[in-house]
């Protein structure tokens, strides 16, 4: 079995174990600032699986409205197949990933059968700081983005490109672009 192969099947061992575990919240992030859309035909209950919630963060000093892919068939989802990043007309001008792997894990962004650019931005906790945007990626439409997490607590959010100039960024002097916290 050659070593790629080899480490193909793992990968999808390992993916496959996450989606039979991992059936939660994004922990601390999503609480009071988070609301419930159905995207589904008719069903009305909000443990739908097909019903896309937002959350409301701060990116430094501006206040940002995401989609929260918190499922994995929501993670593989993303914005394949949509026109835009408010594919619901809710004001949402992202989405925010928390999927949990241990440092190290690669996690690869697809860009295939998505219609539009995104930037990634990759959060993680820093001691004394909190969570901060430590990589700012440019994801072009057919194209795959593989980013390493520094902690098991990253996550990473994909952005608008015409939003992104609304946000002060730091530059990299300080080892990260700024902060991210609740609304």
């Amino acid at each position: 079995m050659s070593k790629r192969l080899y480490l193909s099947i793992i990968m999808i061992i390992i993916a496959l174990i996450a989606i039979t575990i991992i059936q939660k919240d994004l922990s601390g992030l999503v609480g009071a600032n988070q609301t419930i859309t159905q995207t589904g035909g008719g069903r009305t209950s909000q443990a739908s699986e097909d019903a896309w919630s937002t959350t409301c963060l701060r990116i430094n000093t501006v206040k940002v409205k995401l989609y929260n892919a918190d499922t994995p068939s929501k993670w593989f989802e993303g914005y394949m197949y949509k026109n835009n990043t408010d594919f619901l007309n809710v004001g949402a001008v992202g989405m925010i990933f928390k999927i949990p792997l241990s440092p190290g894990s690669t996690i690869t962004f697809t860009m295939r059968n998505v219609a539009f650019p995104l930037y990634l931005l990759h959060i993680s906790p820093i001691e004394g700081v909190g969570d901060a945007v430590i990589e700012i990626i440019y994801m072009e439409p057919g194209k795959d983005y593989t980013v390493t997490l520094k902690t098991s607590n990253d996550y990473f959010i994909e952005l608008d490109p015409e939003f992104l100039p609304h946000i002060p960024f730091n530059s990299t002097v300080d080892r990260f672009y700024g902060i991210v916290s609740s609304c």
